[in-house]
């Protein structure tokens, strides 16, 4: 039996507006996207914080998944997003951001937490994340994840975490943002400099890149489908990935190219919908159906 999976992360109200559509005060989150994939492979154990405002009847769409560390805070607003996206959904600008008790709350830290082998910290302030690390086991491998406004707002304490991370993922467009470099190999080794093992780019359709310490390169593709809305792709394709490697004695290379199979698999039923809506009703056979046509 493998060790709960924690995953840091937003338990948020979205708004997403897209060329096919829009929808509005939709369930999301880094934290809700990864942790619907990972339920499937293991049990995931979600820190997050939101505010008394956050709708009861979006709270019930996560029936089943371990919520009792999710943190409320009385006095303040829960985390909400509005994105805008362009023809081709591999862009998308953000026009509405409202930080409220992620800024401010504290995660909790339960002693179930000192036993996890693999703790994900997904889109969250980096400065409430740095404060989980010192409860979690030294050996646990830990993943991030970020955003521009991260890169742009709040670069030291997001350097600082990212220096104590295994393994960093980042957005093709990040990546330059965050290294401020526009050759890609050159910017993958300074970020494997500052620590991580492992760099994985990710390039939305056109799959997914790793990068090792040791100078190794890897591909991984996608499963092909026809994308409707792009938003929780990435926190879907590294819930996935955490999923697989929380069952494992120890990380591989071809641990983490298998874990990026399933990611990528997971995230295919993503964008097939807005918000979670495809997602939140896909069972694991599904999954593993489209993890084998996975390059």
């Amino acid at each position: 039996m493998s060790s709960p999976l924690l995953i840091c992360g937003s338990v948020a109200i979205d708004t997403i507006r897209t060329p096919s559509g829009s929808a509005s005060d939709q369930l999301g989150g880094s934290a809700v996207f990864a942790a619907l994939v990972a339920r499937h492979f293991c049990a995931p154990l979600i820190l997050s914080a939101i505010g008394e405002d956050f709708p009861s009847e979006l709270l019930e769409r996560l029936n089943g998944l371990h919520l009792n560390h999710l943190t409320r805070d009385a006095d303040g607003k829960s985390f909400r997003w509005e994105g805008v996206y362009d023809d081709t959904l591999g862009h998308r600008e953000t026009v509405g951001l409202d930080l409220g008790v992620m800024a401010t709350a504290k995660l909790q830290h339960p002693e179930s937490i000192s036993n996890v082998k693999v703790a994900m910290m997904g889109n969250y302030h980096p400065a409430r994340l740095l404060e989980v690390l010192p409860y979690l086991p030294k050996d646990c491998f830990i993943a991030t994840d970020t955003i521009h406004a991260w890169i742009n707002y709040e670069r030291a304490a997001l350097g600082e975490l990212i220096s104590r991370s295994h393994l960093v993922t980042l957005n093709e467009d990040e990546l330059p943002l965050y290294t401020k470099n526009h050759d890609e190999a050159a910017s993958a080794k300074q970020v494997l400099a500052e620590g991580p093992k492992y760099l994985i780019v990710k390039y939305g359709e056109k799959g997914s890149r790793l990068y090792t310490r040791e100078g190794k390169i890897y591909n991984v593709g996608v499963y092909k489908t026809q994308a409707k809305d792009t938003t929780g792709a990435g926190d879907s394709f590294l819930g996935g990935l955490c999923a697989h490697l929380s069952h494992l004695d120890k990380v591989s290379d071809e641990a983490l190219l298998q874990g990026m199979k399933l990611g990528a698999a997971a995230a295919s039923f993503t964008v097939e919908a807005f918000g979670v809506e495809r997602l939140i009703n896909v069972g694991k056979e599904q999954i593993e159906a489209r993890l084998k046509e996975v390059a």
